[in-house]
């Protein structure tokens, strides 16, 4: 498995990047603090599952998830620091294997490994 990170914060994108090394079966795992890039490196590689912060500058996390499902078929997991925001997320016909609190991240990241 395959997976991208995506955090304009460095430190949350390295914690990010940190739990899914830990997922068994994960070959690989890119992070990344610009969408920008994220979405140029998937359009040249294959990936299975998405770490999204939702709130950044440019391309928030909910556009990149939608350019990334143009590309890829994916599990998607978007991350925030408020439920505005991932209500928001939930409500604009994103398929996210699970939706988590940038708080309770490792146990949204669990919950997706079961």
């Amino acid at each position: 498995m395959r997976a991208i990170c995506v955090d304009d914060e460095r430190a949350l994108m390295e914690r990010a990047v940190s739990l899914c090394r830990e997922l068994p079966g994960m070959e690989e795992v890119t992070g990344f603090t610009r969408p920008a890039e994220a979405l140029a490196w998937v359009s040249e590689n294959s990936v299975d599952l998405a770490l999204l912060d939702v709130e950044m500058p440019g391309m928030s996390g909910i556009e990149l998830a939608a350019a990334l499902s143009l590309l890829s078929m994916l599990e998607l997991i978007a991350l925030a620091w408020d439920l505005d925001a991932l209500l928001y997320g939930s409500g604009v016909g994103l398929c996210a294997a699970t939706l988590a609190l940038v708080p309770t991240m490792d146990r949204g990241v669990k919950k997706w490994q079961t």
